[in-house]
């Protein structure tokens, strides 16, 4: 008793949290749920004063400790709904077992009894009407066929099923106390052990079938809905059980002590097949579908288990997953509806999950026959979707030309339009515009939806037009349309005004005025608030309609009227005329350029907005200026240095033939909201390039101005160097760059490859050392001199040999020494050197042997024959070559003094390049210098030979000679 109080106090929302908190091992909660079952079995012996006593005393307990129950569960951290199910859970069976447990006894009774009639009542039907077990009738066979043709003829479609399950749970019979509702389970299965790849449940929760149902579903054309029109059934065929043949060979019925179930093959015994009953022995298929169901539910009075044929699996999932939410809209039961599907395994679930829900705000219109009303669908399918209907229904008197047979007893039509306030809840791709109860095939296109009780065909998916019911209520359309106009468009007078951008009001024919998204209504009214100024005319196309109108409340009156959305070129249009996008504050620009990406693919793809100047750039000047859509041009910086890349680009002078977006722009983008969206849209579709600075300097080398504009060339160095101190590049990007820099030569002229770089020639030591450059016939470049010269960019002064250091490090400038020798004679070796000069050389000659590198020919020939070395003899001082000069020691110096008379031996003047003129003792003897007295004795051999040849030499000379033979003899 308790529990039906609680139970109707509580919505919807909860059953779960109930239906969990309930036990399958306790029999009493789960004798019968109101919300699916249909009552209590016990409950009705109580009389109305009982029940009415109880509630009141319970309800006055309940409320009197409701306080001290959620302190004290809240404690324990338990729903407080969920603690009064349970505390009223216990309550019940401590009641019903007070009474003497006598109550689940007369339960399992009156179960066995209601099973043991309706097996009974089967029986009879399988011997009086199909004469199992007695004599055969010969017009069974032709019956069987007949039944077989009309149910495979009669629906075009296969899946047509659905719409005649959904008919007769609208038709069934309810108890008072529950929302009746209808529940599509769809498993893999193979519940009821027929080899069905998949079986399809349909719960109901009404009073289950009587006898006379069961009579009906075993025959063919005798409805018990027949006649009873003006009661509120929509069926009448009689023939729409008989469509599930077409996905199942063996339905089933669970339903009020019958469990029977049919097969499309004729009966053995009677040779008749679809509408001949057989008996379900057993509970295994009730265990089962127990288990699908879910244990801590008990069944529904009524369900029909439909093992699938292998090829219908397919489109009865696909249906399944498109069951229009507005299916429940015209149903006066139904008031909720699932679909589901129930695998161990989740990952094979493929129908789309649904759950469908009204409710109904009911408003009787004065003055005429009509009821107007606000119906609210809500449909759940992993994201909840609601949609608010305004339905006006008016009835009609039927006309006596307009009777038919069919519905000689109904006196009126009614006819009803539902007006969606608001996006129509939609599954699939089609959206009825007619109904009949339920959905028909007919499509109108109108903003609103038509029901009438028209005449269907057999198949219930076309409307019988020619029909003279039909055409009564086809004739009475307009008259409830104006009325439904009249009283759900009380601001009908309004909708003419449109939008002005003066004080003056202004006013058009509804055709002639169009609505706005609401996103761009917010940009207009931030952008007058800023001064901007707006045309009254309708130079764009189509005049506004007025902003104070333009809502979502006033939707299904301005959908009446049938006014639009403007066209899409109409953005573009007004975009240009009002000079929206430099009139407007940076971020409303950008609100403005993140609407134009969010209705990209829906409304301005290959529109005129491609065509329009809207995306802001800074020219070569430093002006501000618009650009059009995918022009290529655009560059954008996602980092710190947006005015570092934005002044050094106008230094460039827009080489690369793109410009950058604004600061403010930039820094408005980063700060969107929806960044992601706008900077992907930009990208994309705006063709701006977001770069970082090395990025930039990449498109800077592939431009053909900074390869060969000598300026440009240079000022590309600098920015290198400055961005490098800036630590906007990283060193490993600089030495990439600079492996690819174009040089500026002394010339003058840019080039690209070259095999090495020499510092300028100005203040350089290889000029000094050689004068000329020998590398030139070896693709070596000379820097020219602007790289010396001091530059300031933005505030900040770059020396030449700031430059001119970091070129060296990075593009490898060289100067001697530091430089490899070109295989050519030095022509400043033809005359002496300087002491400097000398060492210089020298020094050039270490580093080249320190790297392991052999002297090219020629130079090294130029260096040993050149007379450019300071010597000292006995003759007095000079220049000689290297290859005949010595360096000074002991041992040579007494070879000289014993020769000094015959031989003039040539010595480094040490006194004049001074001791350090010996830490080159390697450099020196490879270019020919002589260290050993075999090399002093070699060349004072020759000249003495040279002398002895001489027919000239006198006595003393040639005995001199001999004394010398002798002394290098003895030494």
């Amino acid at each position: 008793m308790i529990f039906l109080m609680v139970k109707a106090g509580r919505s919807r929302a909860h059953d779960e949290s109930w239906e969990a908190s309930r036990s399958d091992e306790h029999p009493i909660g789960g004798a019968g749920k109101v919300a699916r079952g249909g009552g209590w079995g016990w409950w009705s012996e109580f009389d109305a004063s009982t029940k009415a006593r109880t509630r009141t005393a319970t309800s006055q307990q309940i409320t009197a400790n409701r306080d001290s129950y959620r302190k004290t569960v809240g404690k324990l951290g338990i729903d407080i709904l969920q603690f009064l199910n349970i505390f009223v859970f216990v309550c019940v069976g401590c009641l019903s077992f007070a009474r003497g447990g006598r109550r689940m006894y007369l339960c399992k009774n009156e179960m066995a009894s209601t099973t043991t009639a309706a097996r009974k009542h089967v029986e009879k039907i399988r011997k009086t009407k199909f004469s199992i077990g007695g004599k055969s009738n010969p017009l069974t066979e032709d019956l069987h066929q007949a039944v077989k043709n009309l149910s495979a003829e009669l629906y075009a479609k296969d899946v047509h099923f659905l719409m005649e399950l959904i008919q007769n749970a609208e038709d069934n019979e309810y108890p008072k106390e529950v929302d009746p509702s209808l529940e599509f389970v769809i498993t893999s299965k193979d519940i009821t052990n027929t080899g069905a790849p998949a079986t399809l449940l349909i719960f109901n929760n009404e009073k289950g079938f009587l006898s006379k149902n069961i009579d009906s579903i075993c025959s063919v054309g005798r409805s018990t809905k027949k006649g009873l029109r003006k009661c509120g059934y929509i069926g009448e065929k009689g023939i729409g059980f008989k469509s599930v043949f077409l996905i199942t060979a063996q339905p089933y019925i669970f339903s009020n002590g019958y469990q029977i179930w049919f097969n499309e093959k004729p009966c053995q015994q009677c040779n008749l097949g679809y509408i001949v009953p057989e008996w379900v022995e057993g509970d295994s298929i009730l265990s089962a579908i127990q288990r699908v169901y879910g244990l801590a539910s008990p069944l529904p009075t009524t369900t029909l288990v439909l093992p699938l044929k292998p090829e219908k699996v397919k489109p009865v999932k696909d249906q399944l997953s498109s069951i229009h939410p507005e299916v429940l809209l015209f149903l006066s039961k139904i008031r909720w509806l699932s679909v589901r599907e129930v695998n161990e395994d989740s990952r094979l679930n493929t129908v789309s999950a649904v759950s469908i829900s009204k409710e109904k705000n009911f408003v009787t219109a004065k003055n005429m026959d009509a009821d107007s009303y606000t119906l609210h669908l809500t449909a759940g399918d992993g994201v909840e979707r609601e949609c608010g209907y305004y339905m006006w229904k008016q009835r009609f008197h039927v006309k006596p030309e307009n009777k038919v047979e069919a519905r000689m007893e109904v006196d009126e039509w009614s006819i009803t339009f539902a007006f969606p306030n608001g996006e129509r809840l939609k599954r699939g791709s089609s959206l009825p515009g007619i109904y009949s109860f339920l959905p028909t095939e007919t499509v109108t296109h109108f903003p609103f939806i038509i029901q009438a009780d028209f005449l269907m065909a057999s198949s219930r998916e076309n409307i019988l037009w020619d029909n003279r019911w039909n055409q009564g209520i086809l004739d009475s359309l307009p008259v409830a349309f104006i009325n439904a106009f009249t009283s759900l468009g009380h601001h009908q007078s309004k909708v003419e005004e449109r939008e002005s951008f003066t004080t003056q009001k202004l006013f058009q024919k509804p055709n002639e005025v169009g609505r706005l998204k609401p996103a761009f209504w917010s940009i207009i009214n931030k952008a007058r608030s800023q001064k901007v100024s707006f045309c009254n005319d309708s130079s764009c196309g189509t005049y506004l309609l007025a902003s104070s109108l333009d809502k979502k409340e006033y939707n299904a009156v301005l959908d009446f009227l049938e006014i639009k959305l403007v066209k899409h070129q109409w953005y573009a249009r007004f975009i240009v005329s009002s000079k929206l996008a430099m009139g407007v504050s940076e971020d409303v620009y950008i609100q403005l350029l993140l609407f134009i990406a969010e209705n990209w693919v829906s409304d301005f793809y290959q529109t005129d907005i491609m065509k329009t100047p809207l995306i802001k750039y800074v020219g070569g000047d430093g002006k501000v200026d618009l650009v059009t859509l995918g022009t290529n041009k655009l560059l954008a910086s996602d980092y710190d240095d947006i005015s570092w890349l934005i002044n050094w680009n106008k230094e460039f002078q827009g080489s690369t033939g793109k410009h950058f977006l604004p600061k403010s722009t930039q820094e408005a983008i980063r700060s969107c909201a929806k960044k992601s969206t706008l900077v992907k849209w930009l990208k994309e579709k705006a063709n701006v390039n977001f770069v970082s600075v090395y990025e930039y300097a990449l498109h800077l080398l592939n431009s053909s101005s900074v390869t060969t504009d000598h300026k440009l060339a240079v000022t590309y160095a600098h920015f290198l160097y400055r961005s490098l101190q800036k630590k906007y590049l990283e060193e490993y990007q600089v030495q990439s760059l600079c492996s690819e820099m174009p040089i500026v030569d002394n010339y003058g002229n840019v080039t690209q490859t070259r095999s090495g770089v020499l510092v300028p020639s100005k203040g350089s030591r290889w000029v000094e050392l050689i004068g000329s450059n020998p590398w030139r016939q070896h693709n070596y470049v000379e820097l020219g001199e602007d790289y010396t010269r001091r530059v300031t960019y933005f505030g900040d002064a770059t020396s030449g040999q700031e430059l001119v250091s970091f070129l060296q490090k990075y593009v490898g400038a060289s100067d001697v020494p530091n430089l490899f020798p070109p295989n050519a004679a030095i022509p400043t070796l033809s005359s002496t050197l300087t002491k400097k000069n000398t060492f210089l050389l020298l020094e050039w000659l270490h580093y080249i042997r320190t790297k392991g590198s052999t002297l090219p020919e020629r130079f090294l020939s130029s260096i040993k024959n050149s007379s450019w070395l300071k010597i000292s003899s006995g003759s007095g001082s000079g220049y000689r070559p290297p290859s005949e000069s010595f360096m000074p020691d002991s041992s040579i110096g007494n070879l000289v003094k014993k020769g000094s008379n015959l031989v003039d031996v040539p010595l480094i003047d040490l006194k004049y390049y001074g001791v350090g003129m010996k830490d080159y003792k390697e450099e020196l003897r490879t270019i020919g210098v002589g260290f050993e007295n075999a090399e002093a004795c070699e060349h004072i051999g020759k000249r003495l030979m040279s002398l002895a040849a001489n027919s000239n030499l006198r006595r003393d000379d040639f005995i001199s000679i001999l004394k010398f033979i002798k002394y290098l003899g003895a030494n």
